[in-house]
């Protein structure tokens, strides 16, 4: 199982059964893109913080996203926690197996949002920091990053979820590390603006289909939701200026998508995602979620209903 390097980390990684977690992260650690885009049985689309991305010592706000069959309901509680152990040198799974089987650093309260304060250790751990026991500082991503991962089980499943933290860059030169704190803007979740279907040679807003018909569709967002940074590549010894790709992943009650998930490199400005869907030829009323990435890790959802009938 192979995935670019930001589609690893970012968003969600289930463990179907908390017995079979340490296979799958021995195995290959699955971004929650590989999941089908069908939601049969209830799931979280995404954890979306705020802020998007922290220092230690911050307070956030996370909020698991449900993507549920129509007339299910979210059986609780949620039990959050922090993973505390770092990935090993060398491995390249983004979440350490460890931390499926340790106890965590509680998060309190049980339900679907709760509220945390960032690890005062978080940079230490799984950042740039000098760690105890002469251990190796983490490597960035390839957009400067470090992550926090946490854990959530919650809907029959354990889940995890990686939130950016700001870090300072020991290791830089010192003129160098006062730019970067002077310059740098924390990420913001990327929202969308719209669902919209082409029908009759136009977009317009996606409320109604036709049972069995297939139907090119569009997520649109805004020109800023994809926001310009500055970082330090690895290896270099000045910054470096880049622009965020977005990803947005299609989920539904029914139908088939041509692709789970479509996009825009950051050298793409293009402000749509499309895809196509085929509604079942049974008429009913469909729920859509779309979840909008950004390649710094924040991520936001969208739920619509469509109505599927015979005209």
């Amino acid at each position: 199982m192979k995935h670019a390097p930001w589609e690893r980390r970012l968003g969600l990684v289930r463990a179907p059964g908390y017995g079979a977690l340490a296979g799958l992260l021995m195995a290959c650690v699955p971004a929650f893109d590989d999941r089908a885009p069908l939601v049969t049985e209830p799931q979280i689309a995404a954890v979306v913080t705020t802020p998007a991305e922290a220092r230690p010592r911050t307070a956030v706000t996370l909020e698991a996203k449900l993507a549920l069959p129509l007339g299910a309901e979210a059986a609780g509680p949620f039990a959050w926690s922090f993973c505390t152990t770092p990935v090993p040198l060398g491995d390249p799974r983004p979440i350490a197996a460890a931390c499926g089987a340790e106890a965590g650093l509680p998060i309190l309260g049980n339900g679907a949002t709760v509220q945390a304060t960032v690890p005062s250790d978080a940079c230490a751990r799984f950042g740039p920091d000098p760690r105890s026991g002469g251990s190796r500082a983490a490597d960035p991503d390839d957009t400067g990053g470090y992550y926090q991962p946490i854990r959530v089980d919650a809907l029959g499943a354990r889940w995890f979820y990686l939130l950016r933290v700001t870090c300072e860059l020991p290791n830089a030169p010192s003129d160098v590390a006062r730019q970067l704190a002077q310059e740098y803007v924390p990420n913001t979740a990327p929202a969308l603006a719209a669902l919209e279907k082409f029908e009759d040679g136009v977009w317009v807003a996606f409320e109604h289909a036709r049972p069995g018909q297939t139907l090119a569709l569009r997520a649109r967002w805004q020109p800023e939701a994809a926001e310009d940074f500055v970082y330090l590549p690895v290896g270099a010894h000045s910054l470096a200026a880049r622009r965020e790709s977005l990803r947005v992943r299609w989920l539904s009650t029914s139908g088939h998508f041509a692709v789970d998930a479509s996009g825009r490199s950051e050298s793409d400005t293009q402000t749509t995602a499309e895809n196509a869907w085929t509604a079942d030829a049974t008429p009913n009323t469909v729920r859509f979620w779309l979840v909008l990435t950004d390649s710094r890790g924040a991520s936001s959802v969208e739920q619509t209903d469509v109505d599927v009938r015979a005209p």
